[in-house]
């Protein structure tokens, strides 16, 4: 399996997902990218890619690195200028995919408190009907290719379980699911099993449920997970539990209309053009101020430079999911992302963001966020956080700084500490940045081995074609950790990087997601 050779390198692709090459064209050669005043030269990124080996020597790794490389400079510039980092309005752009979510989620929660009403009838419906079952169970569990004594022994002992229930009151069933079940989820609730329709249990325990009356309890059932004991709960008793099954089944109905009707209501409509042009994101996300639209709305619909933040914030699994989809999903995809950023106008419109102490919070996690990149990165002590010291002076150790932490994170000495993926977009539009197409073509040149005169076959390592490193779904693919060398820094590394590195060995395939936006989404919350 393919696999990039220096650890580091493998936290730095991850973490940020598909950047890719910048559609910009200059002749300066020397320089891979620059952000302000620094300057991330051909050489240096040649140097990181020759110790990652010949397998990392392409285009679109030098091109991670190299805008991994920009969002960290953006980011010491802006603290050696002292930029404001911690207002209101950056620290808004640097976390809007998680209020968008709030929001969101707030207009859903005020959709179904005004259309779905869960009374008595619909409590007595549901109890009474075919359709569902609130069931108390203990399990005296007992592997099905146990030896015949212990099974024996496990039936014994179930069946006491059911002398006692049957001699008790019904507390007497929930205090003894509590102490005996070695069902743990149930037990602990009492033997309390999800609401559930007929054919979601093994044969027999799903026979028995359907057979019970109301406060009835049944003999000892056999399945291939032990012995079981259950019970149907009264009407009075499963109400609660059914109160939420009947919201949430309602809530299943009144989604898509839901969903529907804000895209009506707002003319949403997904140009022809929108699937070329998001592949054509897909390989060149770091345009975010791009107005080419994908859908349009009312008010304002979902442009290119939209999408290619959506990317920033998303998975990397969804970037490799994308690549590989039909038009017809890409559509999709741009329509829900459009719904959902009309969604949260909307939320706006009705002032359902965040609550006071949610933007405590929230500004609390995002001070010591940065606190901690400030310390890693070398920014929070020394010149760069003197206030005495001129800009220029502050400016120049802020770039050294850079300097050390990143060669430390590229030579696998230190961690990668990730950064709001939404501020780095924020800080671009503050201070100019850009990868330079002839810079990572100079760096690759200066990384790949030079074939020997005369005798290709005993030259160096063949440099690797653009494109043969294709990062698996979810991330680089990597080996076994046994196979990883060193394998403290690698998972180290991958545990900071959260939700944006997520690693599948084996080739494993990665969790599938919903849509944001999607019907599918909404219930995935509201669950």
């Amino acid at each position: 399996m393919r696999r990039v050779a220096t650890l580091s390198l493998l936290a730095l692709t991850s973490l940020l997902g598909c950047a890719s090459l910048r559609d910009v064209f200059t002749a300066h050669a020397n320089e891979a990218a620059r952000a302000g005043t620094f300057t991330l030269g051909a050489e240096q990124l040649a140097t990181i890619l020759k110790a990652a080996g010949p397998q990392a020597q392409t285009t679109d790794v030098a091109v991670y690195i190299a805008e991994t490389w920009v969002d960290y400079a953006l980011y010491a510039q802006a603290v050696a200028r002292r930029l404001p980092l911690t207002d209101s309005a950056t620290m808004t752009a640097a976390f809007w995919p998680e209020l968008g979510q709030l929001k969101v989620q707030r207009l859903h929660d005020d959709m179904l408190k005004k259309n779905v009403q869960v009374g008595p009838g619909a409590i007595d419906s549901a109890y009474d009907g075919p359709d569902v079952r609130v069931i108390q169970h203990i399990l005296i569990g007992v592997q099905a290719t146990a030896p015949e004594a212990q099974k024996a022994a496990a039936r014994k002992q179930a069946e006491d379980v059911l002398r006692q229930v049957r001699a008790g009151t019904p507390a007497t069933f929930a205090d003894l699911a509590r102490k005996l079940s070695q069902d743990p989820g149930s037990g602990r609730d009492g033997g309390f099993l999800p609401p559930a329709k007929k054919g979601a249990y093994v044969p027999a325990f799903d026979a028995m449920a359907w057979k019970l009356g109301p406060g009835e309890i049944s003999a000892v059932v056999p399945t291939e997970f032990g012995f079981h004991v259950l019970r149907r709960p009264t009407k009075e008793e499963a109400a609660p539990r059914l109160a939420e099954w009947v919201r949430q089944a309602a809530s299943q109905k009144l989604d898509s209309a839901w969903v529907a009707g804000i895209a009506s209501r707002n003319g949403v409509e997904v140009r022809a053009s929108a699937p070329q042009a998001m592949r054509t994101a897909l390989a060149r996300s770091t345009d975010y101020a791009s107005n080419t639209l994908l859908v349009a709305a009312k008010g304002k619909g979902l442009t290119v430079g939209d999408f290619n933040r959506w990317l920033r914030a998303l998975p990397p699994d969804y970037a490799q999911q994308l690549k590989a989809a039909p038009d017809s999903m890409l559509r999709d995809f741009a329509k829900s992302l459009a719904v959902q950023q009309l969604m949260a106008r909307e939320a706006d419109s009705l002032k359902l963001g965040p609550t006071p102490e949610e933007w405590t919070s929230l500004r609390a996690r995002y001070a010591q966020e940065l606190e901690a990149l400030s310390a890693a990165m070398g920014l929070a002590s020394g010149p760069v956080a003197d206030t005495s010291a001129a800009a220029e002076a502050r400016t120049k150790a802020a770039e050294q700084a850079l300097t050390t932490y990143f060669t430390a994170v590229t030579t696998g000495q230190a961690q990668l500490r990730p950064m709001p993926s939404q501020l780095a977009i924020a800080l671009r539009a503050q201070i100019s940045a850009q990868v330079n197409d002839a810079g990572i073509k100079r760096a690759l040149e200066l990384a790949r081995p030079a074939p020997a005169r005369g005798d290709s076959a005993k030259a160096g390592a063949a440099p690797a074609p653009d494109g043969a490193f294709q990062p698996a779904p979810g991330g680089p693919p990597v080996g076994t950790p046994a196979e990883l060398s060193p394998g403290p820094s690698f998972h180290a590394i991958a545990s900071t990087a959260g939700t944006y590195a997520p690693v599948f060995a084996g080739g494993r395939k990665p969790p599938s997601r919903p849509l944001p936006g999607s019907c599918e989404s909404l219930r995935a919350r509201s669950a």
